[in-house]
């Protein structure tokens, strides 16, 4: 194995100097040259001390504070002979309030350095050339061009390229939650070219096996991977580290061939855990502080509370009232010859005897009550999660107490208000509603199922065509896996959600496995029939585009595109309008708080297909902007759509989250929910969560189409401003008004003096981006404002942030 920086030859780097190479050979364990010159090339360090740097930094921290300068000058005039003053109490204070303030920080990053330690020292399993096995090292120990084997549950150990998955489809699943906070497993997959590879060994050496030594076959397959991708030759560009989690521009050459594309999704980061898949062979490309984990690791921001700057405005004050006052006497005594001591001396006596003015405990006492709160909190049986046995954890006790000062709360829906757990509640198929879908009281199915089994019994009619088409779409048009022991699982509760609806309808997904390199869902029709359904690719969902869809191979060579989204984005790609009835569907379903989407269909033909499928491969090997080109080229199979119907699925709220809301409401704090969602859908959540109460004054600002509209709206509610009722304000914004609102300052202060008068506001479809600066909006109006942000995704970080 040998790595090698900034090849010329390589026509798609971007610079020669921007570009390492990693070439694995059959030598193995040869890095050529170094990436890292350390011992532990991988090991991290989060500890903000050295045994050397300790005492320094923390005294150097310490004395940021005008206090402890004060303390350390009065016992050190104390020592001056002529003084007349007891050096040896105040001396000996100030060493221990310095030593204990020192031992505190010295105890927090002990901590630090424990975990640090558990991390480094995990082990992994790495592939050794000499002797051809798997070998367990430290994960310290790892180096970019290492093979390593990841097993299921256990964690990457740095930024791994997986090669090869125990799924033949090449598939495999990470859990992300320690980096963004998302709970939904996230489907990854192995290069094609590599798993074609795989594929292509021999079937023997393959095979699954159910014998009682099948452990040592699969140690057996899983070191004949390992020592086939060393002989491969393969050679993996990779570009300049960077932070961005989303954006991984690299490529891959097998021998001869062209370079193929990789990007996030061929990728386990570090602190991503496999989970649903035994496990995967993968080559570690960027290890210890070159890993997206680290790079998005920064300390966290010096925060200081509102009481500990209007205490540090009081010591300054006490303190100039003590220059003051000893100048005062100092000058007094000499005028009237009580000393004939200079007058420097007499103001230093002065001092020190007007020192316990300002008790040096002071800052001491304050650590110490930041710290007993936390520890309060952190034990509290109230805030105890049952379900994965955490508590809660105080990361910064310097604004604990602002936690009862808060003035605005923003506060995520998905995830946050609700548990993120979604139910197939309605659907609109063609003309027709059918619902609701959902159990009653008593555990009983709802009668959406008996009509949509009605109409299927019909045989050929129209309606019954129409079912067919939309369940098989929903069957098909997802990433879900079936799992054996919890039936279906995915990245995403939603897909779930569909894909046991349409089990419920009669298609049911049987599998989801590779043949012949392409991943196949076997799907089950209502007339028992088995349809094999090849996906020649999935065009993933993100929040610039709104919508997935696969494209599925057709017997005449062509494809049929089956795609799912926001009603917004997907209405434009119809060949068609929607219908009045999808419409009016779409209207109910937001009403009643659901989240919908509308699903559709295009035929491919051959020589279409053929057309887009060369401008995909195209823009997939690209080094430059690949992501955005591969969007630009999956926007040009997402067009003259056939509408199929609309689904509606309930997102159940979080428990307590109404009661919870209400008291907020009634202690003065003003609630924000900001969420993508639709303006109706989230107005009804509101509502269910009593962020929004029936005899409330509801300011809209909806569609608003420039700066001046929206100043008109706002300034009409002022005028109108509860004349002299006693109704609460609300507000409901939408993102477009919102980016109308953001690029004028006049409109930025209305929006805030209308959030004063409001106690609560609810804000949709929004970009993260808006989210934030909404955030900033408040805070730059009104910078002594104590805001709370809470969000459980990574789309939301920009706002907590």
């Amino acid at each position: 194995m040998a790595v090698e920086r900034g090849s010329s030859r390589r026509r798609r780097c971007r610079t020669a100097s921007g570009v390492t190479t990693l070439t694995l050979g059959a030598p193995g364990g040869v890095a050529s040259p170094q990436r890292s010159s350390r011992e532990s090339p991988n090991a991290i360090r989060t500890t903000r001390f050295t045994p050397i740097s300790w005492l320094p930094k923390s005294l150097y921290w310490q004395f940021h504070r005008a206090a402890n300068i004060y303390f350390v000058v009065i016992a050190l005039v104390s020592c001056i002979p002529w003084v007349e003053a007891k050096w040896q109490p105040k001396v000996l204070t100030v060493v221990l309030i310095l030593l204990a303030q020192a031992l505190k920080d010295l105890y927090e990053d002990v901590k630090r350095w424990s975990d640090d330690k558990e991390v480094n020292t995990s082990l992994v399993d790495r592939f050794d050339a000499k002797t051809g096995t798997f070998k367990e090292v430290m994960w310290r120990e790892v180096d970019a061009g290492d093979l390593c084997l990841i097993t299921g549950g256990s964690t990457f150990p740095a930024d791994t390229l997986v090669l090869a998955s125990a799924d033949q489809s090449g598939v495999f699943f990470v859990g992300t939650k320690s980096m963004d906070g998302e709970t939904n497993l996230k489907e990854r997959s192995v290069p094609s070219a590599v798993s074609e590879l795989v594929a292509s060994m021999s079937p023997a050496s393959l095979r699954p096996t159910s014998t009682p030594g099948c452990e040592t076959s699969v140690l057996a397959k899983q070191t004949h991977i390992a020592k086939m991708l060393l002989e491969t030759g393969m050679e993996v560009h990779l570009e300049q580290p960077h932070p961005s989690v989303l954006d991984l521009d690299c490529s891959l050459s097998l021998g001869v061939e062209a370079p193929t594309g990789l990007n996030c999704n061929n990728f386990g980061l570090r602190g991503h855990s496999l989970e649903n898949t035994r496990w995967v062979i993968g080559l570690a490309c960027y290890v210890g502080g070159d890993t997206k984990l680290r790079l998005n690791s920064f300390p966290p921001p010096s925060k200081s509370s509102e009481l500990e700057r209007y205490l540090n405005r009081c010591v300054i004050c006490i303190l100039s009232f003590l220059f003051v006052v000893s100048a005062y006497f100092a000058l007094a005594s000499r005028l009237t010859g009580q000393t004939g001591l200079p007058l420097y001396k007499i103001f230093l006596k002065y001092l020190v005897i007007l020192y316990p003015v300002l008790p040096m405990t002071l800052y001491i006492a304050f650590e110490v009550l930041h710290l007993v709160i936390g520890m309060q909190i952190e034990r509290d049986p109230l805030m105890y999660d049952e379900s994965t046995g955490m508590h809660a954890k105080a990361r910064n006790t310097s604004v604990i107490e602002e936690l009862g000062q808060v003035d605005f709360v923003f506060s995520d829906k998905t995830g946050t208000l609700t548990a993120n757990e979604m139910r197939f509640a309605h659907c609109s198929v063609g003309r027709m509603s059918y619902g609701p879908f959902l159990p009653d009281a008593q555990g009983r199915r709802g009668p959406g199922h008996d009509q949509v089994a009605r109409v299927l019994r019909k045989g050929q009619t129209p309606e019954a065509e129409e079912l067919r088409s939309f369940f098989n779409a929903l069957a098909v048009c997802h990433t879900v896996q079936v799992d054996e022991e919890t039936g279906f699982c995915g990245e995403s509760p939603d897909e779930v959600a569909l894909v046991e609806a349409a089990k419920a309808a009669g298609c049911v997904l049987e599998g989801r496995e590779a043949i012949a390199g392409a991943v196949v869902h076997r799907v089950r029709a209502p007339d028992c029939s088995l349809q094999e359904n090849e996906l020649r690719h999935v065009l993933a969902f993100n929040s610039d585009r709104k919508r997935m869809s696969v494209i599925v191979a057709t017997a005449d060579g062509g494809a049929c595109v089956l795609t799912k989204g926001s009603d917004s984005v997907m209405e434009g790609l119809m060949s068609e309008p929607l219908p009045r009835e999808a419409h009016a569907a779409l209207s109910e379903f937001s009403r009643q708080g659901l989240r919908t989407l509308v699903v559709a269909k295009r035929q491919m033909s051959a020589a279409d297909y053929a057309m887009w499928r060369s401008m995909w491969d195209e823009a997939g090997s690209e080094m430059e902007d690949r992501a955005g080109k591969l969007d630009a080229v999956a926007a040009l199979a997402e067009v003259n759509l056939r509408y199929l119907g609309v689904t509606a699925l309930e997102d159940r709220l979080q428990d307590s989250v109404p009661t919870t809301i209400a008291a907020m409401r009634k202690t003065g704090l003003r609630v924000w929910v900001l969420t993508g969602d639709k303006v109706e859908t989230a107005i009804e959540i509101a509502k269910s969560c009593r962020l929004i109460d029936a005899n409330m004054s509801l300011v809209t600002l909806v569609g608003a189409g420039s700066p001046g509209e929206c100043m008109r709206i706002l300034r009409e509610a002022q005028a109108t401003k509860l004349k002299g009722t006693q109704l609460a304000r609300g507000m409901v914004l939408d993102g477009q008004s919102v980016s109308h609102i953001l690029s004028d300052e006049a409109t930025k202060t209305a929006l805030y003096d209308m959030a004063i008068a409001s106690s609560s506001c609810v804000c949709c479809r929004l970009s993260p981006l808006q989210k934030r600066e909404l955030v900033e909006l408040v805070r730059s109006q009104n910078p002594k404002a104590i805001t709370l942000a809470i969000g459980d995704g990574a789309n939301d970080v920009p706002m907590i942030q």
